[in-house]
């Protein structure tokens, strides 16, 4: 395998959920995206409490994870899944799929936005600290699950389905869920949580176990002691996206690469991908070839938005709908919403003048223009929310990989 540092990542979360869109494992080659991404990071293990009032690794919903019988049909090689095997479900077909593609590697993502509640407590203390990793390198590098009632799982049957461990952490210190547990020591715990990684990983034999963490845009960005984190961690993904939304009563782009012109805000407060990016490798020492710039595979909205501008950066009241993929976005250009392009964000968006339904996103016009970015700035890759939000052809992962992988000459998107 080629070393992860001389490699171009591109990272992709699958979400255990897809299920319900219809997404499989098998999908991913259909779609062609296999023989390009480099990364699965599967959403989500997460930190939970155990009887003993232990924080521990848990899996999040064993049924779709190592119990589903995968048919004919959705399996990677066209084997169906029997009762009596102990690993089954997604982890068996991301297991088929490494054997097939021996350049993906596959990431257990522990946490997310509703899984972070327990993590300030698993970090708190050595001890604490010690038991969850244990609990972490027990199942997912030993792949020791817990049987369920059908049979499934046991010691060792997720063997080798795992190539690391992503810390999804939402977010120390401060924010987050309201449910969510805090302490001040949170960011300097954090670095000593990926110390206690790295020791486990290294005591069971296996040193270059990955580390990596998916890391928020500007407002949380400090809360994580970066300076002293980077050095034990093998990937950053920066989550550059969701940078406005529902609880902003005024339009704008949610995943944009640079600032915008049409933003409102002064210069120094315009959020964008660039801003987060120069923020991790410039204010907190993160190299760039560790950066993952991330990017996203679905929209956000907002409804009774006037057609000044064609709706951009113009109120409105941010919605929450079905239909938010990509694939999905595709649908609305054809029942009359018009697409348009902010060249100073680098970044589309979608409007309605009938609807009065504004929408931001990521298309293969930006993500192209994203991985130029990465180029230029000689970053370690792209990440992304999420796989299933691409179409039946992998159109937007394919973008990526076009520009990311390719040998045109280079330039900075945001400085033209």
């Amino acid at each position: 395998m080629t070393p992860l540092s001389k490699m171009k990542q591109i990272a992709a979360y699958f979400p255990e959920w897809g299920v319900g869109n219809h997404y499989f494992v098998k999908n991913i080659v259909t779609s062609g995206s296999a023989e390009k991404i480099t990364i699965i990071n599967y959403a989500f293990g997460l930190p939970d409490i155990n009887e003993n009032g232990d924080v521990v690794c848990r899996v999040d919903n064993p049924s779709e994870a190592y119990e589903r019988l995968y048919d004919t049909n959705n399996s990677v090689d066209g084997q169906a899944d029997t009762p009596g095997q102990p690993l089954r479900g997604h982890y068996n077909q991301l297991k088929k799929l490494k054997e097939r593609y021996s350049h993906i590697q596959v990431i257990i993502s522990l946490g997310g936005w509703t899984g972070s509640g327990w993590f300030s407590d698993a970090a708190r203390t050595s001890r604490s600290r010690e038991r969850f990793v244990a609990s972490c390198v027990d199942m997912y590098m030993r792949g020791n699950l817990p049987i369920t009632d059908s049979g499934a799982g046991g010691p060792g049957a997720a063997a080798g389905v795992f190539d690391g461990i992503d810390i999804d952490w939402e977010y120390p210190v401060s924010g987050g869920l309201s449910t969510n547990h805090y302490h001040a020591d949170d960011a300097k715990n954090f670095v000593l949580l990926l110390q206690e990684f790295r020791k486990q990983f290294a005591d069971a034999g296996q040193p270059d176990f990955l580390l990596t963490m998916a890391g928020p845009g500007p407002g949380q960005a400090g809360q994580y002691n970066l300076h002293e984190a980077h050095p034990y961690l093998d990937l950053v993904a920066i989550m550059a996206y969701d940078l406005r939304g529902a609880c902003n009563s005024e339009t704008g782009h949610h995943t944009n690469l640079c600032s915008s012109r049409f933003d409102p805000n002064p210069a120094e407060q315009r959020v964008s991908a660039d801003r987060s990016v120069r923020m991790y490798r410039d204010e907190y020492g993160v190299p760039a070839e560790k950066i993952l710039l991330g990017s996203a595979f679905y929209g956000k909205a907002w409804k009774n938005v006037r057609p000044e501008n064609n709706g951009l950066f113009q109120p409105g009241e941010g919605i929450t709908e079905q239909g938010s993929d990509y694939r999905d976005l595709l649908s609305r250009l054809e029942r009359g919403f018009i697409r348009y392009w902010d060249d100073s964000a680098q970044a589309p968006w979608l409007y309605s003048a009938s609807e009065q339904i504004f929408w931001t996103y990521d298309d293969p016009e930006s993500l192209r223009l994203k991985a130029q970015y990465a180029r230029f700035h000689g970053l370690g890759g792209l990440m992304f929310w999420e796989i299933s939000g691409d179409d039946d052809a992998g159109t937007l992962v394919d973008a990526i990989a076009t520009v990311l992988r390719g040998t045109g000459a280079l330039r900075d998107p945001c400085k033209e």
